[in-house]
């Protein structure tokens, strides 16, 4: 989403005292419960920084507490080419998690909050077994494990989608490769941390909720959140050939990620069968309310927002797009961006039961050789229902806490356009009783084919 919303580089119009900030919104926290959790850590030395989770963490941890663990919890995999040193890649785990203060941090329930602990050393070395996952995140929630595929060595990073972002994972695995061939790798200084990017996601305005609720307020009736559903359509088609968007966007004066939520839009609008206006939840990882570059961080997503889509029926998707385009940086004001869907719910009565996310391509690792892994893309072509099986241990959740996080239908793109030759990946991923196989496919199909 890095093309839609503009720059604001508001270090330049307050000076923004990083412990100040983070201190107080920590005070603020009620320690119903947790507490005592927490200040043992403090007490034991082990918490080399205490502070609240960003709204978008907020997010991926209610999901996955509503979903009985079952969503953004994901396991990538990676082809290991040639014989594995071990040697090399534990000492660049290790180097890697210093590096990055993300990959140390877990997270603690403290009453109604969530509040992330950054461990100066965690106790997490490589692992050469499949290990049983926690059901809490209080120790950071990351194994990175090496199995045997066919004889070959095969690499496997289970990462808390609260860790990461389509921005921070190409880094992680780049930095992490860079480290395995030279473990005294020479980095870039960095242009800032990961405890400043947390300090600036509170910089709130006192006209935040005020701002929501004048946004939304010709959002669609609220409605009933379903049940969740014990089977889910996943569908997940790469390199479908699309036409060039690239020509149509400059022709309108928009971004491509504009023409692609609006033609979204007309196509979810469809399938619900709704002329009324359409909520729609966008994934803002591009970071640039903070003005300064951030290209370097390994850091979570910024905020999952809700994205008003006026009579998406009744517009040509280039009206929808320019419209689109304008409210995407209206939302990403620093006064705006800021508010979780759990706040915004309590002020305006707003879920969000869809989500758009537009991810980038994957970096290639900068390296003169050939790279030691390569991505293995385990979800493949195809599509079908699948059953979950909810895990009976996974302890009960307090319903109040994610009243305001229901299951989602969520479509993921990435578009691709080189010399001319576009293609697009698609994925629909929902609940079944959200949107059955064949709806789906045909929701693909009408997609690419509108363009």
């Amino acid at each position: 989403m890095a093309k839609l919303a503009e720059s604001k580089n508001f270090q330049d119009e307050v000076a923004v005292d990083v412990d100040q900030i983070i201190g107080d919104a920590v005070e603020r926290v009620k320690f119903e419960s947790g507490g005592a959790k927490l200040e043992e850590l403090r007490e034991s030395g082990a918490a080399e920084d205490v502070m609240p989770v960003t709204a978008g963490q907020l997010h991926m941890i209610r999901q996955w507490q509503a979903s009985r663990g079952r969503l953004f919890y994901p396991t990538f995999s990676y082809q290991i080419s040639g014989t594995l040193d071990k040697v090399a890649l534990e000492q660049a785990w290790g180097k890697l998690c210093d590096r990055h203060a993300i990959l140390r941090t877990g997270f603690i329930e403290v009453g109604d909050s969530v509040l992330q602990v950054v461990f100066k050393d965690p106790d997490n070395p490589v692992q050469y077994e499949e290990s049983s996952v926690s059901h809490d995140l209080i120790n950071p929630p990351l194994t990175l494990t090496i199995q045997n595929n066919n004889n070959k060595p095969l690499m496997k990073l289970r990462i808390h989608h609260a860790l990461y972002d389509g921005i921070s994972l190409p880094i992680l695995l780049d930095d992490l490769h860079s480290l395995y061939v030279n473990i005294n790798h020479a980095f870039p200084q960095p242009t800032s941390n990961f405890k400043q990017f947390i300090a600036q996601t509170l910089t709130s305005s006192s006209t935040t909720q005020e701002k929501w609720q004048s946004y939304l307020s010709s959002a669609p009736p609220k409605t009933r959140t379903k049940a969740r559903h014990s089977n889910r359509t996943e569908i997940y088609h790469p390199s479908l050939p699309i036409s060039s968007l690239k020509p149509r966007a400059r022709e309108l004066g928009i971004s491509i990620d504009a023409l692609l939520l609006a033609s979204v839009a007309k196509k979810y609008a469809h399938h619900a069968h709704t002329a009324e206006n359409l909520i729609l939840g966008i994934y803002l990882a591009n970071r640039a309310p903070f003005g300064e570059d951030l290209s370097s961080l390994a850091a979570p997503t910024l905020n999952l927002l809700p994205l008003l889509i006026n009579d998406p029926l009744g517009r040509s998707v280039g009206d929808l797009a320019r419209e689109i385009q304008h409210d995407v940086t209206r939302i990403s004001n620093k006064d705006m961006i800021g508010a979780s869907l759990d706040e915004i719910y309590n002020w305006t009565g707003v879920k969000v039961e869809g989500f758009v996310n537009i991810v980038k391509s994957p970096a290639q690792i900068p390296t003169e050789s050939k790279p030691v892994w390569e991505s293995i893309d385990e979800n493949g072509d195809g599509a079908g229902e699948v059953e979950v099986r909810t895990d009976e241990k996974f302890p009960d959740v307090d319903e109040s806490k994610v009243e305001a996080y229901p299951e989602t239908l969520d479509i993921e793109l990435r578009y691709h356009d080189f010399e001319g030759e576009a293609k697009i990946d698609i994925g629909v991923f929902a609940p079944g009783n959200r949107i059955c196989l064949e709806d789906g496919e045909e929701f693909v199909r009408g997609f690419v084919g509108g363009f």
